[in-house]
């Protein structure tokens, strides 16, 4: 999945108190680098992250994040990015 906004996803770390990419990704179970590439939409992730990410961040999956083609995703999985 695509995230719609980085400056959305950081205001909603601030507001959260998740103030840095290291303590989103280890709550979402994945590195801090990769939620920085997301944030900057260089990267997309699984459904199964943006889930885990949306949860951390209490708000729902579809306010952080738009579906993403299957052409990406598969590019993002085969390139190891997806995995925690």
């Amino acid at each position: 999945m695509k995230i719609k906004s980085g400056d959305t996803f950081s205001a909603l770390m601030r507001s959260q108190e998740v103030v840095s990419n290291a303590n989103l990704a280890r709550a979402a179970g994945c590195s801090s680098s990769f939620i920085s590439q997301l944030r900057r939409g260089k990267k997309t992730c699984t459904p199964a992250l943006a889930h885990r990410i949306a949860e951390v961040l209490e708000v729902p999956t579809g306010t952080l994040f738009v579906p993403s083609s299957s052409s990406e995703a598969k590019r993002d999985v085969e390139s190891g990015a997806t995995k925690s």
